[in-house]
Formats: C-alpha cells, structure tokens, sequence
C-alpha cells in the first residue's frame, strides 16, 4: 500500500512539474517588449512626422509617426520584423541600398537620411526657416554670370546669401568687411549679394562705387527675397544667410555684422574639417551664434558706483540737484548684470565701467530724477569715442529711449581696422523737454543713462564720458538764446499735438502748435517762419495714427 502511494505522490509530483513548465512557457510567449525606431538626418537631426511602418513578414502589424525627438515606440512580442519609413521631409532620401530589421532583444533601430538639395520647383509660399534643405537654383548676377546652389556646393563648403539695397547705412557699414572675409574665404565660401530694391544697372554701379569683389545680384534675383521673407515690409536688411556643406538653412539674422572678426569667426566655424552642424533648429540658435541656447556669458561686475556726493562733484553742472543711482530692481529686471557709472580719472566727469575691458555685451546703467517746468529742459555735455552704431549711450526719460547717441562715423579698411572719419569731441546733448508741465508746477521725470557695449572689439578710447548735466531755462535765453531758431542746431523732438481729450469729437487735443510755412527753404516750421521744422512720422505710429503705418 505505501509502495502505491510513492508511485502515485511521484507521477503528480511531475504532472505538476509538467504543467508548471507548461505555463512558464506559455506566459514567456506573450510578454511583449519595447521596439524604438529613430528617424534622424545625416548630420544627426532628428526629423519628426516621419511615418514608420512595421511588417512582420508581408503583414502590416504596426503604423506610427515619429515625435519631435524622431522616435516611434512600439510593443511587440519578441522577434525580428521589417521597419519602413515614408513621408519623408523635402530634402530627405533613404540611402538606396538600406534596408532596416529589429532583433528579438528590442534593440534600438535608427534611420538615418541623406541629405540632397531639392530638385524639384520650389512652392510659390515657400518661406525657408533655419533647418531646411534649400532647393535649388540658378541666378544671374550684374555680370551675367549664373550662379546655381548645386554647383556652387560640388566645390565650396558654404554659401553667404546677403540682403541689401543701394542706401542701407548698415549694409554699406558692413560691405567692407564683407569684401574683406571674401578675399580670405573666396576658395571655400561662395558670396551672393542680393538687392531687396535695386534694378541690374543700380546694382552694378554700387558694386563698383564701391570697389566690392564678390558676385551681386539685381533685386529678387530667383525669387530668394520673397522666400527669405526679406524686403518691402518684411525682414529688414542687412539680413544674412548661411547655408552649409549640406545644403541646409545653417544661419539667418537681420541686422548688420559688427566687425569684420565677427565674420571671418562664422566662416572659420562653417568651413573647418570637422564642422559640426547643428541639430535643434526647433530650440537652438546658429553654429557659432550668440542665440542658440547658450549659457550665460555675461559677466557680473566687479565695480561698485560711487556716492551720489561723488557722482555728483564729476557729473552735475552749477545748481544741478539730484540723488544718483546705480541700476536696481526699480528700473530693470536684468540689474544684477548692470555695471556702474564711476568718475573719471581727472575727476571732471564719469563714464560706464564696463568700458575699456573687453566686456562685450556688456550695460552699465546710472539714473536719477529731476523735476521740470514747462520752459526748461534738461540738457549734458558729452564725449563718445567708442564704435560708430555700435557703442550706444542710450538716453531714456520714463522709459522711452529720446537720444541714442554713438561716437564718430567710422571706416573700416581692408585689414578690418576702424577708423574715426573725425576726432571724438565734446558735444552737447539738449535731452528733453516737457510737453505738458505747467509753468509754476514742476513734474517729476526718471532719466536713465544706460550704455550697451556690444559683441565687437574695442575702437579707439571705447567709452562715453558725461558731465555739465544741467538745466536750461531757454525762455530766459540764458544758453539757447531763441530756442525757436533752427541755427542753435537743437536735436529734439516734440509732438505736433498734445494732450488728448478723449472719445472722437474735434478737436482730439487740447493744444497744437501752429505751422508756418518758410517759402524760403520749402519746409514747415513751428509757430514761426525760423521755428523748429515740422516733422510728420508716417512710417511708424503717431497720436493721430498710432496703430498702424502707411504700410500696412
């Protein structure tokens, strides 16, 4: 009897064995593991929109479109199954000879796309942003030579698209240094120029005006203006593109260059051996740009701002009151980076301390508050010998900017070396005047004297010096003699019309000056004959017209 139950505890003993397994088995079989497809270009850009398709064997088992980092995800049991990818971005191949497989480990599976220029007609709304592959074009410059993105790429490591037209100050600002990174990159980056206005005759006679050597082109020259969005009341210029090695939309900013270093530093990036081009267009900025998500590399000053007291001795001219202060949470959120207005070595004025030691983008900032009547204006002597539209002294009354002033017109010559068209000197600056102060009853205005360092070297002494900050009383004739007189060469502006009433009845305000025409020099002028001239805005916004302009 013990005998027959060893053998039957024994055969359900594996029975039970038998089974287990059965079941470990059968589980093992649908568990399900993570596939991951990734969709990226050559230079490793991840493309997304991508549809990715799985077959396992000649069925479809799967259909996904790749996210903004390039990927798919997907849950299969393990095996290997075939991976296709279509709906690629223009400018996107599949190499010819790739074929794409996972294995049963749920390893990662990457797509990589080359990169060509796009033959085929470009969109007539196309608009090209950073990150695009460039479609291609043929374009005839002032010389009647074509030009053809392709081709130009067979043998050069970059393209420079530049906007301008005959009459742009920052285009013919930086049109030396351009002529000037040429000569030195002629071999490996092609220049195109390209006029937003200009017709061929005009654009060849500035080219030889002024002595440029790099291929120029009349306006819109094969349609680039209207798919750059540049010119005629979009992207103003200079505005600059870049396009790399491999056909795609590298660089593009509106504004001129500030040197020529500046320059030659983009180019030097674009045409090394081992450029490295960047892969978050969605979220970045320019190879070698100061707008691609970098850290902060601004430095915080190191210099504290004397006393008012002290301030004062240097800056305030005879009878000139107020309390001087360095830049604080009060007037601006970015203060902790403000460098301070100190005093002169000669004691005889103050200037931004961020002057003189290579702190590009850089501020230093200094304010006060001075009450005015109707008949005074404020009014400081002043000495810029820093970089012509580059080195600004900003002049702000409650946060509106009323002077930009910079140093003397410059020139650069072919060495990149600037150089001041005249000598710095003192000037006077009549800053502002009340509108609606009353004569015996003063109102209280903050002014701000904010100096931006920008990106470029240091030219000349590479600071602005300020002293004399004063009042003037011109209805006394102590300084202007006859303010209204256009020969005391007074640089300020004042409105038309102040003082709205309110709602659309006439008249909209409670005083107006009254124009007097000058049959003598053809211009209006204000309330007499020699007054200051009279001045319409109509590109920008005005108190009768302040939402739009005659453009729009």
């Amino acid at each position: 009897m013990k005998r027959l139950l060893v053998i039957f505890a024994s055969i359900l003993c594996a029975l039970c064995l038998a089974f287990g397994f059965a079941a470990c088995d059968n589980a093992s079989g649908n568990q399900k593991i993570n596939y991951t497809v990734k969709v990226q270009s050559l230079i490793g850009a991840p493309l997304r929109g991508v549809t990715v398709d799985v077959y396992d064997g000649e069925v479809k088992i799967a259909t996904e479109t790749t996210n903004e980092n390039g990927e798919v995800t997907f849950k299969f049991k393990p095996d290997s199954y075939d991976v296709f990818v279509s709906n690629l971005p223009a400018g996107y191949v599949k190499p010819s000879d790739a074929s794409y497989r996972t294995d049963s480990k749920g390893t990662p599976v990457t797509v990589t796309l080359n990169i060509e220029i796009i033959q085929e007609a470009a969109p007539s709304d196309l608009v090209y942003q950073k990150g695009d592959v460039m479609y291609d074009f043929t374009i005839t410059d002032t010389d009647k030579k074509t030009h053809t993105l392709s081709t130009l790429l067979e043998t050069k490591k970059a393209i420079l698209i530049n906007f301008f037209y005959d009459g742009c100050g920052p285009c013919a600002t930086e049109f030396p240094w351009l002529n000037t990174a040429y000569s030195q990159f002629s071999e490996s980056v092609e220049f195109l120029a390209i006029s937003t206005k200009d017709n061929t005759t005009q654009v060849k006679k500035y080219k030889s005006d002024n002595n440029l050597t790099f291929p120029m082109f009349a306006k819109n020259a094969g349609s680039l203006c209207d798919y750059f969005y540049v010119g005629d009341g979009k992207k103003g210029v200079p505005t600059t593109i870049i396009i790399d090695r491999f056909g795609v939309v590298a660089f593009m900013e509106t504004g001129r260059f500030e040197n020529v270093n500046e320059i030659i530093s983009y180019l030097t990036t674009y045409t090394s051996d081992d450029y490295v081009p960047e892969t978050d267009y969605e979220n970045g900025g320019d190879v070698g740009g100061e707008d691609g998500g970098e850290e902060d590399t601004r430095v915080l000053p190191d210099t504290t701002m004397p006393t008012s007291a002290e301030i004062a001795a240097a800056a305030s001219g005879d009878g000139f009151t107020v309390e001087y202060k360095a830049a604080d949470a009060a007037i601006s959120g970015d203060f902790a980076y403000s460098w301070p207005w100190v005093v002169s070595e000669d004691g005889e004025s103050i200037h931004p301390s961020n002057s003189n030691r290579g702190l590009h983008n850089s501020f230093a900032t200094i304010y006060f508050k001075v009450s005015l009547k109707a008949g005074q204006m404020l009014a400081f002597d002043y000495k810029a010998s820093c970089e012509y539209e580059c080195d600004i002294l900003n002049v702000k009354v409650d946060d509106t900017v009323v002077h930009r002033l910079s140093g003397p017109a410059s020139k650069t010559d072919s060495s990149g070396n600037v150089n001041f068209l005249e000598e710095a000197a003192w000037k006077t600056c009549y800053a502002f005047m009340p509108e609606t102060a009353s004569a015996t009853t003063a109102k209280e205005y903050t002014v701000i004297l904010l100096y931006n360092k920008d990106y470029s070297n240091d030219v000349k002494e590479d600071t602005v010096y300020v002293n004399n900050i004063r009042i003037v009383n011109y209805q006394d004739g102590d300084e202007l003699k006859n303010f209204d007189q256009t020969t005391t060469g007074v640089d300020i502006l004042r409105h038309a019309a102040n003082t709205p009433v309110g709602g659309t009845a006439l008249p909209r305000y409670q005083t107006y000056i009254q124009p007097v025409y000058n049959e003598t020099d053809g211009y209006y002028h204000v309330n007499s004959e020699n007054g200051a001239l009279l001045l319409a805005d109509i590109q920008y916004g005005t108190y009768w017209n302040s939402s739009v302009s005659i453009y729009q």
